[in-house]
Formats: structure tokens, C-alpha cells, sequence
């Protein structure tokens, strides 16, 4: 991987900014053309030079590790994640991949954009910079990697027979042991999978590390749950009765491009591509999140009647310097919905963007 042309210190990837003395900013529903949100790295401003990323992977006592994969993909958007999962694929597939060197070094001169950064090495737990808005030069924190061991997890129902394709996800219950030198934002990478023919599927853990696991049936908003353990045995039931949740499109008909998912682990189990029901077990809640950046919590238990989403808006802003000429626009500045940061667009040449989100959303800027 080539060495970058010039470096800075590290540099803290997003902060909310006092947004109404960086733009002027237009919001009204979107009954005119709909605009889709266009992930950031698929619209790089021609004022904008290629950034590059830099960092170092180390093992246990600072020990450089050379020969680590490193991956670099753009940060897809909360729908954009939540329908790949209900697809039963990985939502971010890397877009660059390089290995660090002999000294633990990796460099990567990209484009601008969201991104996250995640390095795999044999025998270690992955780890990920889960949110990098990449604007200029980056030099990220050291990251230790730690010795890997296998969780399994096996999911059956209840007379013991193993269960295909179920959606499991774990976090940990020992997050300490992965804490990172000045604190930084590495944390383990994503585990999660779906269980094959067998009803097992195989996740990496810390040595001795306990894990929180949830496992997911479609259409079942409650997910079941081993916490604390290193390995589990979950017995995944049919979901209760059911009760159908009617959904209005924005015009009263059919809706399209909604997902529902578990609010706590976020693992969709349903999606709307048309029509207007959605058959879900009547107890818990259920997030629903839209393609055109639109969400909303609902609770099952209450018996909702025909819901509706709130309304869309376009959101356009021209964001400007607080520096000596605060007329001056600023090109490739990123812009997204606080909640969503794979939702984020760049701003052209004048310093303009445009975007969808819900009415009342609060948005970052990194220029």
C-alpha cells in the first residue's frame, strides 16, 4: 500500500457542529421530485484531493503485526444495512484491502467520504473504526488486536431439531478486555451470521471473553437470548400470534422500501416492498426504517391501527468557512443525519448539498 504524500496528527472523525453558523438550510416535504440520499463516496467534489488514511496494528505489548489484512468500505446507510441483513449478506463490502508492513503500518490514499476500517488477522479478534468521515488526512490511533478463540452457537427448536438461517448476532459482556490505547473508537468488528444446515454457526470471541447472544426468527420482534456465555444452545420457538401491521403510504396506498427490525440489536425481520401489511408476532417493538431516511418506533402491544411514516422532506444547505471570509463555500464537506452517518452526501463545488431525512432530524457536518 503506497505511503501517503503527506501526514497529520490524529483527528477526531465527527463532531457536531453549530450547524446554523455553517449553512443555510431548506426543508419542505417532498411532494416535488423525490431525491434519494447518494452515499458520499460515489460523489467526491472535483475540488476535493484524494485524503489518505493512515495507522499501525499491534499485538500483545505493542508487538507491530505486518502481513494484517486492513479493509477500507464505505459506511452504508441504516436501510441500506437492515436490508442486506433481511438479504442474508454482509451490507459493507470492502471497496479497498491492503496488509500493514513489517513495522504494523498500513496507509490507503482513497477518496472522500464515510467510511469504516476494519483489520482481520489469523488468530486475533477483527477490529473496526466503525465511523471514519474522510475529508483530509487521517492518521488513526494504534489498534491492539487480541488472541481469538471459536463461540459456537446452535439454534433448534422446540422438539431439538436444528433451525437453518437464523440471524444471530452477539455483543460482548467483557468490553474492557478490548479497551485501546488513548481510548479510541476501535472496537471488536461486527460478529453476527446465520446458522447453517445444521443449526450451528461458528463466531469469534476474546480468549475467555463472555458474549451476549441474540438470536432472531423472521417475523418475531423478540429476539432469544443467552447473556454472559461462551458458547449457547438456544431454543428458537415459532413466533406467538400474530397480528398484521398496516402500513399507509405516503399517498393512503401501498408502501414500499420499509424495513422493520428489533430496536435493541437492530436485525430487520420483515420488510414492506408493496402492499400494506406486515404479518409480525403482537408483542414487543419494532423500528421501521425507510429507504428515504425516514424511521419510527412502534409498540405492537398497543394494537396500532393503520400507522403512517412521518412525512419525508428534501433537506438543501450550502455550507460556508468560519474562517476570515464566512461567505466563502466549502467544497466536500460532509453532511448526514445525526442517527445515520452512511446517509451522508458531500458537498459540491459552491459548498451545495441536498439530501432526504425526516422532518426534525439533526444533522454533522466535517469539512
Amino acid at each position: 500500500m503506497p505511503r501517503p504524500r503527506r501526514t497529520r496528527p490524529p483527528v477526531v472523525p465527527a463532531v457536531a457542529l453549530p450547524l446554523a453558523l455553517l449553512f443555510a438550510l431548506w426543508t419542505w416535504p417532498s411532494a416535488a421530485a423525490p431525491t434519494a440520499n447518494v452515499p458520499a463516496p460515489n460523489v467526491p467534489s472535483p475540488a476535493v484531493a484524494a485524503p489518505s488514511v493512515t495507522g499501525q496494528v499491534l499485538g500483545s505489548g505493542g508487538v507491530p503485526l505486518a502481513g494484517v489484512t486492513v479493509r477500507f468500505a464505505p459506511l452504508a446507510s441504516a436501510y441500506g444495512v437492515e436490508s442486506a441483513l433481511w438479504e442474508g449478506r454482509e451490507p459493507e463490502p470492502p471497496l479497498a484491502e491492503g496488509r500493514t508492513d513489517v513495522a504494523g503500518r498500513f496507509a490507503w490514499e482513497g477518496m472522500p467520504g464515510m467510511f469504516r476500517v476494519t483489520v482481520l488477522a489469523e488468530g486475533f479478534v477483527p477490529m473496526t473504526f466503525p465511523v471514519l468521515p474522510l475529508v483530509d488526512d487521517l492518521a488513526l490511533p494504534p489498534v491492539v488486536l487480541h488472541p481469538a478463540e471459536t463461540a459456537r452457537v446452535e439454534t433448534v427448536d422446540a422438539a431439538g431439531r436444528p433451525l437453518r438461517g437464523i440471524g444471530v448476532m452477539a455483543r460482548s459482556a467483557d468490553r474492557s478486555l478490548f479497551e485501546q490505547p488513548e481510548k479510541s473508537a476501535w472496537r471488536p468488528a461486527p460478529r453476527r451470521g446465520w446458522t447453517d444446515a445444521a443449526g450451528v454457526l461458528d463466531l469469534v470471541r476474546g480468549r475467555g471473553e463472555r458474549l451476549d447472544l441474540f438470536a432472531h426468527a423472521p417475523g418475531s420482534p423478540t429476539p432469544v437470548e443467552a447473556l454472559g456465555v461462551r458458547r449457547a444452545r438456544l431454543v428458537v420457538g415459532a413466533p406467538g400470534s400474530s397480528t398484521p401491521l398496516r402500513l399507509r403510504g405516503d399517498a393512503g396506498g401501498a408502501a414500499a422500501g420499509v424495513v422493520a427490525a428489533v430496536p435493541g440489536t437492530g436485525w430487520p425481520v420483515a420488510r414492506l416492498d408493496g402492499g400494506t401489511e406486515l404479518d409480525l408476532a403482537s408483542a414487543g417493538e419494532l423500528l421501521l426504517v425507510a429507504g428515504d431516511g425516514r424511521r419510527l418506533r412502534v409498540d405492537l402491544s398497543a394494537a396500532p391501527g393503520p400507522i403512517a411514516l412521518p412525512e419525508p422532506a428534501t433537506v438543501v444547505g450550502v455550507v460556508r468557512s468560519l474562517g476570515e471570509d464566512p461567505s466563502t463555500p466549502l467544497a466536500g464537506a460532509l453532511v448526514w443525519p445525526s442517527h445515520d452517518p452512511g446517509a451522508a452526501v458531500l458537498t459540491d463545488g459552491e459548498g451545495r448539498f441536498r439530501l432526504r431525512a425526516g422532518v426534525g432530524d439533526r444533522f454533522r457536518i466535517q469539512a
